[in-house]
């Protein structure tokens, strides 16, 4: 591309190094560098609907710094792998926004905003299915009454500001089922990394608590370990062919649960169809219709047959 055709905004965004793990930390544990991380991220341009580029003596000011040879070490730390420089102000690359946005989620620095929140009926005794807001930033859903566990979903504590209970609830489960789409298709929603997909039917002790048919669903990032262990049920309700079906009968695949009696019957529903390799069937049924689905390892659907009941 010629010059004078090369878009001002790849211009902007400078040259940026790779660094070592250690350097990384060197570079982040002095709180004047996380400051500054905050107030370039925080800082928006709302004409120009972009983030607000900060002259040195503006980001000092906001910041709170009043030597400027100090300031100026630390910014000078950050230029060239967090922050960004150009002749009208500092600004935060990809990296640095990414930094901006764990801290100001409030999953580095919360605990315990939630109470607990009762959210449906426990299929196994008809008590109550409740949300307890773990201190790890997590939803665990439980009975209160026969202590059966459904399900544990990340939500940081920004997916309750300004919401419901029901809100948040609905924006942890869409958030999951996004992941988990992901994640089944070999993307890693935490790094980008590869995500190795297997059918698992040698189940330890904790991971039989997790299926009702004695196969479970095993996604792990080679990178970053990320991991996913599910039923089979919420791994079919991310393909096409089975959100389809569910969309045809009036459910919002994000929005079914592990303890709704569609996906508790499908989970009762899963037998091996073959063992080497391992492929699995579920069937779920809505409204008198039902919808065969074949598994293989990698978690493709490799068959599925839509008919009445």
């Amino acid at each position: 591309m010629a010059d004078e055709e090369r878009p001002q905004i790849l211009d902007d965004i400078g040259d940026f190094e790779s660094i070592s793990m250690e350097d990384a930390i060197s570079i982040l544990g002095e709180q004047t560098r996380m400051k500054i991380i905050v107030e370039l991220g925080k800082a928006w341009d709302e004409r120009n609907h972009q983030q607000q580029k900060l002259r040195f003596s503006e980001l000092m000011e906001a910041v709170g710094v009043t030597d400027s040879g100090q300031f100026n070490y630390h910014l000078d730390k950050l230029i060239g792998t967090f922050v960004g420089k150009s002749e009208d102000g500092y600004w935060l690359p990809n990296p640095g926004m990414r930094l901006y946005r764990l801290i100001v989620s409030g999953t580095v620095t919360e605990r315990g905003v939630r109470e607990d929140i009762d959210v449906d009926d426990c299929p196994s005794c008809g008590g109550t299915v409740w949300a307890t807001y773990r201190d790890d930033n997590a939803l665990a859903f439980t009975c209160k009454d026969c202590a059966t566990g459904y399900a544990v979903i990340p939500i940081s504590p920004r997916g309750f500001t300004d919401r419901t209970d029901e809100e948040a609830l609905q924006a942890a489960f869409r958030t999951f089922y996004c992941e988990l789409r992901l994640a089944r298709q070999g993307i890693c929603p935490a790094c980008d990394g590869h995500v190795e997909a297997k059918l698992v039917d040698d189940l330890n002790e904790r991971l039989e608590a997790l299926s009702a048919s004695g196969v479970i669903s095993s996604l792990k990032c080679r990178m970053c370990n990320n991991y996913y262990y599910s039923d089979l049920s919420s791994i079919a309700l991310t393909t096409d062919e089975v959100r389809r079906f569910l969309i045809d009968g009036g459910l919002e695949p994000p929005l079914v649960r592990e303890w709704h009696d569609v996906t508790v019957a499908a989970d009762e529903s899963v037998t091996v169809v073959q063992t080497d390799p391992l492929r699995v069937e579920i069937t779920f049924a809505v409204d008198g219709e039902t919808i065969d689905a074949t598994f293989d390892s990698d978690h493709r659907v490799v068959s599925s047959t839509r008919s009445d009941e």
